[in-house]
């Protein structure tokens, strides 16, 4: 018997040898990159921190990254206009680019967390919607009920990617998974209702009793206490209480004040943009529109770009030649004006009256519903003044 144990045990340590000597010390990423032409840099970076990990170039559709990681940490591949997020182990992975979907597969906890991007089910519904009509083709930006009706149509295909993501993350999460697992998993999730900043918390501080203080972990709690701090902030700036001064530097190097511009007008419109996004600059159309009707009866727009670089805010405002107040701040989000307000994200509108009262903010005054907000006001103002006229006459 005692025999019999021996050799069970000796067994079991060259097993151990054997899984000791098999598991991976480096990692090893192969990718295919559709459509991206010899000599574009890609970019493998720590998500938490920023911080480089390794540069590849791509040759004939294809890149590798090799190294090592001291344990599992999620990072961002960055391409050219977009980034993929996996979990980087000692492991061999297999990267896919291509028009309608990216994915990584490889490593045990990166199948697990990124597992719905490597099913069958969700790749075919991403290439049904990559392979479908751009809704948006051919509408006229201007026209409400077209454009309502390619919105919808875009709004349904992004709920039902989301809504598939979000039943496998749920799972996870809810799931007998590993802590380490659920952590990764729970960092991936935004903006889901079932998943709110104190929820998150609770599940960080049981990860913690048996991670400890894992980066990742540390990270997460910083970025929820942060953002609890932000709704904060955008509550004391929410419509009906007062604005906050902000300063802008025009092309000419002068400062302008925002509360001047408030001052000088019934109505101005705070507009925080910049040139490298897309929806910011898809508001102009209706911005202008706006501004030609309305400018002459008191209705003022200033735009703070938080561009960082002058030559990159010079060149869209010449694009779009638009005719309002332009300042720029070249601290970008770090600055004044979005820290006072805050914005973390861009377009960021807020409509204030002349008193200094916020009256609008957000999708309350982005495109068409601009259009009704500043009908609707002007005619209240109109019947305020003619109330007071009729008062003096009296």
């Amino acid at each position: 018997m005692k025999k019999a144990v021996q050799i069970f045990a000796v067994a079991l340590s060259i097993l151990a040898i054997m899984v000791s000597c098999s598991k991976r010390t480096t990692f090893e990423i192969v990718g295919t990159a559709e459509g991206m032409a010899d000599g574009v840099e890609i970019v493998l970076k720590d998500a938490i921190n920023f911080q480089d990990i390794d540069r590849a170039i791509v040759k004939d559709g294809q890149f590798r990254f090799e190294g090592r990681v001291e344990q599992p940490k999620l990072v961002n591949m960055y391409f050219e206009r977009m980034y993929l997020t996996l979990v980087l182990e000692n492991a061999e992975y297999k990267v896919v680019k291509n028009e309608y979907l990216n994915y990584a597969d490889g490593g045990e906890i990166n199948n697990l967390v990124f597992g719905y991007a490597l099913e069958e089910s969700y790749r075919k519904m991403k290439k049904e919607h990559a392979l479908a009509p751009d809704p948006f083709d051919g509408v006229d930006m201007m026209d409400k009920e077209a454009l309502e009706k390619a919105r919808k149509v875009s709004h349904s295909r992004m709920r039902k990617e989301f809504a598939y993501k979000e039943a496998y993350q749920s799972n996870i999460v809810e799931g007998d998974y590993p802590s380490l697992v659920k952590l990764f998993t729970l960092s991936n999730i935004q903006n889901q209702k079932e998943y709110d900043h104190d929820k998150k918390l609770k599940l960080l501080s049981q990860y913690e009793k048996e991670l400890g203080p894992h980066p990742l972990l540390v990270a997460n709690r910083e970025g929820i206490l942060k953002a609890k701090k932000t709704q904060l902030i955008q509550a004391s700036v929410a419509p009906g209480k007062p604005f906050k001064d902000v300063v802008g530097q025009a092309k000419d190097g002068t400062e302008l004040k925002l509360s001047d511009a408030i001052a000088k007008n019934k109505y101005t419109l705070l507009e925080m943009w910049s040139s490298w996004c897309g929806p910011c600059r898809g508001e102009f159309p209706h911005l202008k529109k706006a501004y030609s009707k309305y400018h002459d009866k008191g209705f003022e727009i200033f735009a703070i770009s938080l561009d960082t670089k002058k030559k990159a805010w010079l060149k869209a405002l010449e694009e779009e030649n638009v005719p309002w107040i332009n300042v720029v701040d070249y601290k970008g989000f770090k600055g004044d004006a979005p820290q006072a307000y805050g914005v973390n994200g861009i377009p960021a509108s807020f409509l204030i009256d002349q008193d200094g009262t916020i009256v609008a903010t957000m999708q309350q005054v982005r495109g068409f519903a601009l259009d009704e907000k500043l009908k609707e006001l002007f005619k209240e103002y109109n019947e305020i003044l003619l109330t007071k006229i009729n008062k003096k006459q009296i």
